[in-house]
């Protein structure tokens, strides 16, 4: 089933950041990961404002997102973020009931 990483990254050092992001985007491409959202406006509509930008990448499923994230590869390219941000990051799967409920399929 399809899932979405969310990150949530507040830049501090954004020479040190952009290595980091040229090389996760490119390691995220290879892995079949696809960035739907990287950076742009937002605003709180409802609860406490975000103190960061937001990217969200989609993957072909849960376990591959976990897996990269998870992996040596990406290790090693995370390093390059050290001391430039923080970062939160969460993965969520599709879950796919929710179009049958909305449809009146449950």
């Amino acid at each position: 089933m399809i899932a979405y990483s969310v990150s949530i990254a507040k830049v501090t050092e954004p020479i040190a950041w952009d290595e980091y992001a040229t090389r996760s985007r490119a390691l995220t491409s290879e892995r079949g990961g696809r960035i739907v959202i990287r950076r742009g406006r937002q605003v709180a509509v409802e609860g406490i404002p975000l103190d960061g930008k937001v990217g969200i990448v989609e993957w072909p499923s849960y376990e591959l997102a976990l897996a990269h994230y998870q992996s040596q590869e990406y290790s090693a390219v995370r390093k390059y973020r050290d001391g430039a941000g923080t970062l939160q990051r969460y993965i969520v799967e599709l879950d796919e009931r929710l179009d049958m409920e909305v449809d009146g399929d449950s």
